[in-house]
């Protein structure tokens, strides 16, 4: 009866299946889509033993919240937290898992609340994780697809005994086949319901996007070099090399030069300032200070500066420092430091550091010298520090299906359109059933085109059996349905008359095709 009832009355079926969209659009469309639900699956036992790990829940957008309510909320550190609120403090609640005994560390306003719990569903979590990985997806998507596609092709009225009731047509004269565009084009919204359905469940499943760690690398580094003016008795050239040693009987005065530079994959705007210093120093913690260059100011993460050293002075300075404490040292350390303070961005993120790369020298009463400790020259004058900077960045998510890497919110919007299309589709090619013609031809053809050809005349041989009239074209075209056969369509002026053959019984039905009536001439 409710099949037939289907069937019958089209115009139903079409408000009825729109309608129950409506509703279920209502209920259960995500937020993510301007709906008003949520789907979280339950990771973790701290809601024990209300709910348990790959449970489902849904929420629902609520706008007042009490203690004894489960909500989820956003919880900076961790994501998505539900947990239900034990206390309401300010604008600020307080929540904790029935299966904790602490409250949560993050104390959530009512902006960070994503909604409260609505339905739960157990083991259904488990079954979307299975569902997201394509291979299973794909596998489901092949069996219903299939079966569908078998139950639009399939038979439902073949028996055992189907081919002994069934007429076998002989050829007809055709003058005109109707291959049912309607219910093709149909078959194909359907289809595309189908796959924009199942896109959207794997789309809305996963979020559009991830919060990626990706550091920004910098490096410091400088540049050492020294020189001086050298006897050529006692050095290959006239000028002392870096790496070589400075004889204080020859020459007193050294020049110490410095390159630093600021570099990084990101954009650099760094400014600060620098000094160089001259520390003099023994074991047992005795030191001083001597300014070679004040503070300084640089720009764009980098500068070069050189400095003269009287290096007689400075054994000048550790003679007197001998003589009024007694100290007996032959050998003293000498490092010229420059401390670089740095200000600005590396990229968009906020830069300050400092740092204080030097060159070491030992000092005796006869030379300075560069203190090796088995270094290479290089080493000791190119001196190199690396650091970066913790960031995230949110990146699009993406769904690899059929072969192809799809960003996930390039799935939703496909299956969004999908469900757009094939619903107004549907809305449209069944416009002619919402608002039928006057003309009951018009009309025959609207509802039943895909059952119906056109020929020119009945078999030769039918013409003598009387035909049985039917009151309806719809008991016609249930009776067509139900043998398996299709409704002769032949035309007589404006009478137009339909026929379904069985073995040799004629069932018909007339109608007259009215033209439309024209526009009275004004």
């Amino acid at each position: 009866m409710w099949k037939w009832y289907l069937q019958r009355n089209r115009l139903w079926s079409v408000l009825l299946l729109s309608l129950c969209l409506a509703v279920f659009w209502y209920l259960f469309a995500p937020m993510g889509m301007g709906g008003q639900a949520a789907y979280v699956i339950i990771r973790g036992n701290s809601m024990e033993p209300l709910y348990h790990t790959g449970d489902l829940v849904i929420l629902r957008h609520e706008t007042r919240a009490k203690v004894g309510d489960v909500f989820a909320y956003h919880y900076p550190e961790i994501g998505t937290v539900i947990h239900r609120i034990v206390d309401i403090q300010g604008d600020r609640y307080m929540f904790q898992g029935d299966n904790n005994d602490w409250l949560d560390g993050y104390h959530p306003t009512r902006e960070d609340f994503i909604g409260k719990v609505w339905i739960h569903i157990a083991e259904a979590g488990n079954v979307l994780i299975w569902l997201r990985e394509p291979m299973n997806i794909s596998l489901v998507a092949a069996l219903l697809g299939g079966t569908l596609m078998f139950g639009l092709v399939s038979n439902p009225s073949k028996g055992p005994d189907h081919k002994k009731k069934r007429f076998q047509l002989p050829k007809i004269p055709i003058k005109d086949f109707d291959p049912s565009s309607r219910e093709a084009g149909l078959i194909f919204l359907s289809l595309l319901l189908f796959v924009s359905v199942i896109l959207g469940l794997l789309a809305f499943t996963r979020p559009a996007t991830l919060t990626e760690s990706d550091n920004i690398s910098y490096t410091h580094s400088m540049a050492f070099d020294y020189t001086a003016k050298a006897n050529p008795n006692v050095y290959d050239q006239p000028t002392i090399q870096a790496g070589e040693p400075l004889f204080l009987e020859l020459n007193c005065t050294l020049d110490v030069s410095m390159v630093y530079v600021l570099a990084s994959t990101e954009p650099i705007n760094v400014s600060g300032s620098y000094r160089t210093l001259a520390l003099v120093s023994e074991p047992n913690g005795w030191k001083r200070t001597l300014e070679l260059i004040s503070d300084t100011p640089l720009v764009d993460g980098r500068f070069g500066a050189q400095a003269s050293v009287d290096v007689c002075g400075i054994h000048r300075l550790i003679e007197q420092m001998t003589e009024l404490t007694g100290a007996n040292r032959n050998t003293y350390d000498v490092e010229f430091v420059t401390e670089i303070e740095l200000t600005g961005a590396i990229g968009e993120h906020a830069f300050h550091e400092n740092v204080s790369p030097s060159l070491n020298f030992g000092l005796d009463p006869v030379q300075l010298y560069l203190q090796k400790d088995g270094f290479e020259d290089n080493e000791l004058l190119n001196w190199e520090s690396s650091g970066h900077i913790n960031r995230t960045k949110r990146v699009s998510n993406t769904l690899s299906l059929l072969g192809l890497t799809l960003p996930v919110l390039f799935v939703r919007i496909f299956a969004i359109i999908g469900l757009v299309v094939s619903v107004g589709g549907g809305i449209l090619l069944s416009l002619p059933l919402l608002s039928p013609s006057k003309n009951p031809v018009q009309t025959i053809h609207a509802r039943y085109g895909s059952l119906i050809i056109r020929a020119e005349n009945l078999p030769t041989e039918m013409k003598s059996n009387p035909a049985i009239e039917v009151q309806n074209m719809d008991d016609l075209a249930r009776l067509a349905q139900q043998s398996g056969v299709l409704i002769l369509e032949t035309v007589h002026g404006s009478e137009h008359r339909f026929s379904v053959i069985l073995n040799t019984t004629i069932y018909s039905y007339t109608a007259q095709n009215e033209p439309e009536a024209s526009e009275p001439v004004k």
